[in-house]
């Protein structure tokens, strides 16, 4: 899980070097995206 998440931040970097002023709040809200998708596919994965 946490591997995921680092590659996934140095995805985001790259993809996201042309907009310095935004990035923090863009990245958060991607992340929390991200974390929130992982849960629901874990929970997806528990129950089917």
């Amino acid at each position: 899980m946490n591997s995921a998440l680092v590659i996934y931040a140095a995805m985001f970097r790259k993809s996201n070097m042309g907009s310095p002023i935004s990035k923090p709040g863009k990245f958060l809200f991607s992340l929390n995206i991200h974390i929130v998708y992982e849960r629901v596919k874990y929970l997806a994965d528990q129950v089917f």
